[in-house]
């Protein structure tokens, strides 16, 4: 089996995400499975055909997209390593999503879904912890998930968190974790200084989603959603673009600005990105 390949699982081991990986695998599964050949023998026309499997099997465009690039990844890597000579997706050609404006949730919304678990439990409390995360630091389903215990550090009595974002890079600087929302972990996972390493929410990125499906009373909030509310909070309360784009990891202020609810955002002198955190 074409996964059982040293190169395959070579490659996979690079990922540093645990959801890319999960999501590449998947991708590489299903484009050996149809083509059946091993990685040195996949001709351009093997790639071709996987791209028509793809258009015809009903997927939306941005599962194409992922799986596409996976195989494209992976070849690069395999190239880039000399272990084939030619790599077979060199024209395929991959256009992105016109991406739509993420509508932010206002404060009257976050309020009702911070509101929403029951925190008399166990479950309760970590879904408000989970939520109270995801929008006071504005950070990727992905880092949110493969944040760790010894991720946190206190400086000065304030809580801080290090993510590993895209491309395994970490925070330039640590991320502050507002009282309230410091407050909501410590009652999901104990008093800061007594947490034992390992992840903080064992969660998948599905499941996470389904919490949010589930406390949003009928209302579709994403992962997504509460990024970006964040960073709209955050910049419609007067921190600057880079102060945002700082937050939110972006390797360029041009990605940041896609974030913001266009509808609530005006340009605003910045005094501190910490102030104006949504939870601050």
């Amino acid at each position: 089996m074409a996964l059982e390949h040293p190169r395959t699982r070579e490659f996979l081991g690079t990922l540093h995400s645990t959801n890319t990986r999960r999501s590449y695998e998947l991708a590489l599964a299903q484009f050996f499975g149809l083509c059946g050949k091993p990685p040195g023998r996949v001709k351009p026309v093997d790639v071709v055909a996987f791209k028509r499997h793809l258009e015809s099997g009903g997927r939306s465009t941005s599962t194409m997209l992922t799986y596409l690039s996976a195989v494209r990844s992976f070849f690069q890597y395999c190239c880039r390593a000399d272990y084939i000579p030619k790599d077979p997706t060199r024209a395929l050609k991959l256009q992105k999503p016109k991406a739509k404006p993420t509508r932010a949730l206002g404060q009257p919304e976050i309020k009702k879904l911070l509101a929403a678990p029951d925190r008399r439990t166990a479950k309760g409390r970590r879904d408000h912890a989970l939520i109270a995360f995801l929008y006071s630091t504005g950070a990727r389903v992905s880092e949110v998930l493969s944040v760790r215990g010894e991720n946190f550090h206190e400086r000065g009595g304030q809580l801080y968190v290090d993510f590993r974002r895209k491309g395994g890079k970490w925070t330039k600087q640590p991320i502050w974790i507002p009282p309230k929302a410091r407050k909501s972990l410590e009652a999901h996972a104990g008093r800061f200084g007594t947490w034992t390493p390992g992840r903080v929410f064992d969660l998948t990125a599905e499941g996470v989603r389904y919490i949010l499906r589930v406390y949003g009373n009928g209302q579709k909030i994403t992962p997504h959603q509460l990024r970006a509310s964040c960073l709209t909070a955050m910049k419609e309360g007067g921190a600057s673009l880079v102060q945002v784009q700082a937050q939110a990891g972006h390797a360029s202020p041009v990605t940041t600005e896609r974030y913001l609810d266009p509808a609530r955002v005006a340009p605003i002198n910045a005094i501190a990105a910490r102030k104006f955190n949504p939870m601050g």
